[in-house]
């Protein structure tokens, strides 16, 4: 299982993705991204 850190490194790396996928939204067609940000979303 991830420790706490881990877990809290990948909440920042979600945080730091949602804020290239807003600042890319209109362009973002990369799927890994997008299927990384669903994953992200779930994590919450």
């Amino acid at each position: 299982s991830l420790t706490d850190d881990g877990l809290m490194g990948l909440a920042q790396y979600c945080l730091l993705l949602e804020t290239l996928i807003i600042a890319n939204c209109t362009s973002l067609t990369d799927n890994t991204l997008i299927a990384l940000g669903k994953h992200c979303h779930q994590l919450k």
